[in-house]
């Protein structure tokens, strides 16, 4: 039996939890960089896609990447 969660679960929760510190930190940013909600909204979002989106690239264990993370995959030889 498998009991590995399908990965677009662990997608989910990335993409959650970088858009929820930008709503968290929005008053400290508009303040800091004098910008408008939406754009901090729009910046988090490009954040989150772009973390997706290296880990994918560049995710696999044996890559010598120092982003590599592995998980699931077998080990290196």
């Amino acid at each position: 039996m498998n009991h590995r969660k399908p990965y677009y679960v662990f997608i989910i929760a990335l993409l959650s939890c970088v858009v929820e510190t930008g709503k968290t930190r929005q008053e400290e940013l508009m303040v800091k960089y004098d910008v408008s909600a939406g754009t901090i909204e729009t910046l988090y979002a490009a954040i989150a896609e772009l973390m997706y989106r290296a880990v994918r690239i560049g995710g696999i264990p044996c890559s010598a990447l120092p982003w590599r993370w592995g998980y699931g995959w077998p080990e290196c030889g």
